[in-house]
């Protein structure tokens, strides 16, 4: 698997690439550049506030049994909780997986420092990919938008990571740092206001976009779609008071 998205990768930084070299430059101002480069940022972070949304509050599948994965109190790194994965995940949608591995961090914060650039990228990489080679056939303005969503749809977990402070890449959790102090990216601050009470603070790239995803779900709160007593329900393990 993790060769597969390697290349998914590979062919994904090659055809934006490509994209940004087919691009007609003389027809986009300096400013142009600027103003689409931050828009297509924005709009990826609203994309990555409303899919935390759903993920967060995509019901654990009981029937499959992975509230049983997602409240495994034993270690994970044993045979037993592998086999008791494989067997639960063969039962379960492409939807129950990704929100599993999205929402576990909540109950286990370190989970996704441990794991590598190619896990991270594995649920967005496609749909990134795709957008992509849209950029192909859209008009100047258009395509550069979809080529720098495309970056941050593909880099969404990554960059989450190194708010989490991950330890698998030195370098470019440096730079998340970097722009957290120059208030460019959400503090870590904010985003662990989003790990206690679990309704606000969703976006995941820069946190620009929670201007308009904080006020959505405060309006699925009122009306009930979202609850808090199930956040409350993923934060801990059954019989425990532990934190996220």
């Amino acid at each position: 698997m993790t060769i597969l998205v390697n290349l998914l990768c590979l062919l994904l930084y090659v055809a934006l690439g490509v994209s940004l070299w087919w691009l007609p430059w003389a027809q986009l101002s300096p400013a142009i550049v600027l103003a689409l480069t931050l828009c297509g940022i924005f709009l990826a972070d609203v994309i990555s506030g409303l899919l935390h949304v759903f993920l967060d509050y995509f019901p654990l599948n009981r029937k499959a049994g992975i509230d049983r994965l997602y409240f495994f109190s034993g270690r994970r790194d044993t045979a037993e909780f592998r086999d008791l994965k494989s067997a639960v995940f063969a039962q379960c949608s492409v939807t129950d997986k990704i929100s599993y591995n999205f929402k576990i961090h909540h109950l286990k914060p370190k989970y996704m420092n441990r794991k590598s650039y190619s896990f991270q990228v594995l649920d967005t990489v496609v749909p990134a990919g795709v957008l992509a080679l849209l950029s192909f056939l859209l008009p100047p303005a258009a395509a550069l938008c979809a080529i720098v969503v495309s970056f941050f749809v593909a880099n969404t977990q990554f960059i989450h990571a190194c708010i989490h402070d991950t330890d698998k890449s030195v370098i470019w959790k440096k730079v998340v740092q970097a722009m957290q102090r120059m208030h460019i990216v959400y503090s870590f601050a904010a985003h662990m206001e989003h790990h206690r009470y679990g309704q606000t603070n969703f976006c995941l790239i820069t946190g620009w976009g929670n201007i308009v995803v904080n006020p959505l779900s405060a309006l699925l709160f009122r009306h009930g779609v979202l609850s808090r007593d199930y956040w409350e329900q993923l934060r801990r393990l059954p019989g425990t008071p532990g934190n996220a």
